[in-house]
């Protein structure tokens, strides 16, 4: 993460911005949304590496996020799907991939439709 990340430097000892203010930590307010998280693990570091380790802690963000969602009691869904190859032909656990966003529209599309229709 760089050093001037909207919540601040999210590792120890410079966290304590990052735990303050994170929506990550701080769950409450969604209450109620219906919220969805799609994460891959960034999969082969040697293909594209800056976009597998920014993943990697996209996917650690989400995971902090779900066991807060959890604890508070507020339903979720989180596709955690490693290095994509089971989520989609051509996806490597990536979201700078066609294949991996298209794959989290299709699920995540019907999704809302569904809240749409059945408020």
């Amino acid at each position: 993460m760089p050093i001037d990340s909207i919540f601040g430097v999210p590792m120890w000892p410079l966290d304590g911005v990052w735990n303050a203010q994170s929506a990550a930590q701080h769950v409450t307010p969604l209450r109620g949304l219906g919220v969805a998280m799609y994460s891959g693990n960034g999969g082969d570091l040697t293909v594209d590496p800056i976009q597998a380790v920014a993943e990697s802690w996209d996917r650690k963000a989400a995971v902090v996020t779900a066991d807060h969602l959890r604890a508070a009691g507020i339903p979720f869904d989180f596709l955690d799907y490693g290095d994509g190859s089971t989520w989609a032909p051509g996806c490597t656990g990536k979201h700078n991939q066609t294949a991996c966003l298209q794959a989290d529209m299709d699920h995540f599309v019907p999704l809302i439709m569904g809240r749409l229709q059945h408020p």
